[in-house]
């Protein structure tokens, strides 16, 4: 399911990345994620039959790792290559 969901984007990425020689690579990424997350669980709650009471801690971990992830990827990215030593870190 996951494959199946992210296949356009994968498709799109590609194309901009390899064809076209375009930087949409990060942003398909990054904005493919924050909608996954955002909107499958949003339609997960509203077609939930009962009231969901959530807790803070749960969201401000999530975010807090997923901005730390990001900050990686782009401050591996940054310079352009991608060398033996940032694939293998």
């Amino acid at each position: 399911m996951a494959a199946g969901s992210s296949a356009p984007e994968l498709a799109t990425v590609v194309i901009g990345v390899f064809f076209a020689q375009d930087d949409i690579g990060v942003s398909g990424v990054i904005g493919s994620a924050v909608f996954n997350i955002m909107f499958v669980i949003a339609v997960c709650a509203l077609c939930a039959q009962t009231v969901c009471y959530l807790n803070w801690w749960p969201l401000c971990r999530d975010c807090f790792f997923y901005s730390v992830a990001i900050l990686v990827m782009l401050f591996t990215i940054y310079d352009g290559s991608i060398s033996w030593w940032t694939s293998h870190c």
